[in-house]
């Protein structure tokens, strides 16, 4: 297998803030630039075109919360979706110009490659650096990442009780009232 390329591109605005119309600035729990930071992430919800759910968290804030979920969620979350990667490496080999891994990244689910045109509701998630999106497709990750309804309840039954009560209380602080499409488990965080 070849070693994955990477490369960084300016944030596309399927990954831009609905509010502001334009990238991410601010981490959702510290407020720090995100600009200064190394990596944040980037997770929007949609049901059919409208985004429901936006955040972006600096990664030293996602760890933080990471660290709050249980391991069986950590665990079981990373397996699955490094199963489902490495399951399509083939695929992988043989792509190496950046904007076909982008095209495959933004429009199709990772784990059942069903079409995001074909998704009524769907998650999108994304590596940022900087004021880039890290665009990288290998059998161990991949960014950015689109998951379909279907397969997110799928990873959802690995959430744990913990996990999920956590996931609750970081909601719960950070936006005014709970989004109204039952986003109760983090995807990608």
């Amino acid at each position: 297998m070849n070693m994955p390329h990477t490369w960084f591109i300016p944030v596309p605005k399927l990954f831009w803030s609905e509010y502001s119309e334009e990238p991410f600035l601010r981490c959702v729990d510290c407020n720090c630039e995100l600009e200064a930071c190394d990596f944040y992430l980037v997770q929007k919800c949609y049901v059919g075109t409208e985004p429901v759910f936006e955040v972006a968290i600096c990664d030293k804030c996602r760890t933080k919360l990471s660290v709050q979920c249980s391991d069986e969620t950590n665990r079981a979350v990373q397996a699955f979706l490094q199963a489902h990667l490495s399951r399509r490496e083939e695929e992988f080999e043989v792509l190496d110009e950046m904007q076909t891994v982008l095209c495959k990244c933004m429009d199709e689910c990772a784990i059942c490659s069903r079409p995001r045109s074909e998704c009524h509701r769907y998650t999108v998630g994304g590596l940022g650096h900087q004021m880039d999106l890290v665009v990288q497709l290998s059998p161990q990750a991949q960014s950015p990442l689109m998951i379909c309804q279907k397969c997110e309840g799928t990873l959802g039954e690995l959430v744990s009780q913990q996990t999920r009560d956590t996931w609750d209380r970081f909601v719960e602080e950070h936006f005014d009232s709970p989004p109204g499409v039952g986003v109760d488990s983090p995807m990608f965080l």
